[in-house]
């Protein structure tokens, strides 16, 4: 038991030490799947419906008429978020309320079956409260181990409720089901604990590939860059802020950085091809950080996930302005 909760408490501490830009990367992999979470929320408004039509108990009745409250208003949140992180990732606010808004759905969850195991005396609805309950605990573990934090209060909050329930029970089987659920708690924590770190270790070496892939990157000659599938810049070469004098940090200054001459027509065929998905090519005048302003030839194509759309761009540019000044003499 102790080992248990030494683990479980460096469990959360890791939680805690999660730089901010993995946090957003973990938030936005759970909003990438609304999904699983209306899937998730009909499950729990089904059992606190049919607790609200059938306990003739009105404290239960509420509890149960508070979990598809409290479900849409998951989903919307969702489902908006999930549009928002196609173009960037979620902001801190958004991380917050998504953590409140799991750990008051776990804890509707766990509070109805309480109530129904200590309230009422229908064995289908207290069956269906408890199996919800645990069903979406142990689901939520795996989905959530990324951000153990979250993942284990949804544990707590959704199945711990069951075994003082069970206990108050005049039946023995009741009380070993206590016990039960208790090991059920305590094995999904060591499980969500594995595979958070497991997750972690994964991340760190990704990231050592990125940093290895970067550094190759930038000592190409040619300026590099990637876009998501929105089309917004995400990462540049050294080569980008030694033509340009313009890191990733000032990016949305960068369209100034096009002549004016060819920055409408540059911005639609970007955009043009951003929609169909198709190869983009184009030579624009790109200023350079001298001031001067310099002939470019950007392409990029796209990268495609197994469905066939479009999750990434990748291009160059190359400065073809001594080029065209020896073609056209």
């Amino acid at each position: 038991m102790a080992r248990l909760e030494s683990d479980i408490l460096d469990l959360l501490k890791a939680d805690r030490e999660l730089s901010g830009d993995v946090r957003r990367h973990l938030v936005a992999m759970l909003f990438a799947s609304p999904t699983s979470l209306a899937m998730g929320a009909a499950a729990g408004s089904a059992g606190g419906i049919a607790a609200a039509i059938m306990a003739e108990d009105q404290l239960t009745a509420v509890v149960g008429l508070a979990i598809p409250v409290v479900s849409v208003v998951r989903v919307v949140q969702a489902v908006m978020e999930h549009r928002r992180s196609l173009a960037r990732l979620p902001k801190d606010g958004s991380q917050v309320q998504y953590e409140f808004g799991a750990w008051i759905f776990s804890a509707l969850l766990g509070l109805l079956a309480f109530l129904v195991l200590t309230r009422t005396e229908e064995p289908g609805l207290q069956l269906l409260t408890a199996c919800v309950a645990l069903g979406y605990a142990a689901g939520i573990c795996a989905r959530n181990a990324g951000r153990p934090r979250v993942a284990l209060g949804q544990l707590v909050f959704a199945a711990l409720p069951l075994s003082p329930a069970l206990i108050l029970s005049d039946d023995p089987a009741h009380w070993v089901l206590a016990v039960v659920n208790l090991l059920f708690i305590f094995g999904m924590s060591d499980i969500t604990r594995k595979t958070f770190f497991a997750f972690q270790s994964a991340v760190a070496e990704s990231r050592a590939r990125e940093a290895a892939i970067g550094e190759q990157l930038d000592h190409l000659p040619n300026m590099i860059w990637s876009a998501d599938a929105r089309g917004e810049v995400i990462y540049q070469s050294r080569r980008w802020k030694e033509f340009t004098g313009l890191d990733l940090a000032d990016w949305q200054h960068a369209a100034m950085l096009v002549h004016a001459a060819d920055r409408a027509a540059l911005a639609a065929a970007w955009r043009a091809c951003v929609r169909s998905g198709e190869a983009f090519e184009a030579v624009y005048r790109l200023r350079h950080r001298s001031g001067e302003y310099r002939h470019v030839l950007a392409r990029a194509r796209p990268e495609r996930d197994d469905a066939g759309a479009v999750v990434r761009w990748h291009g160059a540019c190359v400065d073809i302005h001594e080029q065209l000044a020896r073609d056209a003499a």
